[in-house]
């Protein structure tokens, strides 16, 4: 049912799971922390927001459109920064970064950090200086050339890796006025940043 919001079907499978499984088992399950990612070819991609129903976090939803269900361990960004899984509301933006390295030629750490829809360029770049240990005035962002592809195995993170010079020559100033979710970035749930540290 493409009405049906997210936070409502993972209660649903949760459920289903219950007799097929152990005791044990069982009781992780239950006390996990679950993100929703829609599947694209064989590879996991975009949270999904749980409070918005299936069609408004796919727009282009079918017949077989395929979910994953993730869970979030210790290690997984999104906990260690406290941004819970629990904090995605119906303006919230879900954004993944990937670090550019331009002494090495090459990408570095991905992470992916939730935001409001009101929030900024300014407030995107305390968020990196703050988790990733770069002074604030160092930090630069750029949007990825490549962006959410539908109905293809090669990943976003292929394309970048193969394409480093058009990476490179991104717009790196971004103002910090730039609001994420307005002209002329109208950055969507899933969209692609990079960073990467001036000093380099």
């Amino acid at each position: 049912e493409q009405n049906i919001q997210l936070d409502q079907l993972l209660f649903q499978v949760k459920n289903t799971f219950n007799p097929i499984i152990s005791n044990e088992m069982n009781e992780a399950i239950q006390n996990s922390t679950f993100i929703w990612r829609e599947k694209i070819g064989n590879k996991a991609a975009k949270i999904l927001i749980p409070s918005k129903n299936l069609i408004e976090n796919i727009p282009n939803l079918h017949d077989n459109h395929e979910l994953i269900i993730q869970i979030l361990n210790v290690n997984h960004s999104i906990t260690n920064n406290q941004l819970i899984v629990n904090n995605l509301s119906i303006n919230s933006i879900v954004l993944t970064f990937v670090e550019f390295c331009p002494t090495l030629w090459k990408l570095g750490r991905i992470y992916e950090f939730i935001f409001n829809n009101s929030d900024n360029i300014g407030i995107i770049k305390q968020k990196i200086s703050n988790v990733i240990n770069i002074p604030i005035e160092f930090v630069s962002i750029g949007k990825s050339p490549f962006q959410q592809v539908f109905g293809t195995n090669t990943t976003i993170l292929e394309k970048l890796r193969e394409a480093l010079f058009l990476v490179a020559t991104i717009n790196w100033g971004l103002p910090d006025y730039y609001s994420i979710k307005q002209t002329p970035l109208y950055l969507r749930n899933g969209d692609i940043l990079i960073f990467k540290d001036n000093r380099e």
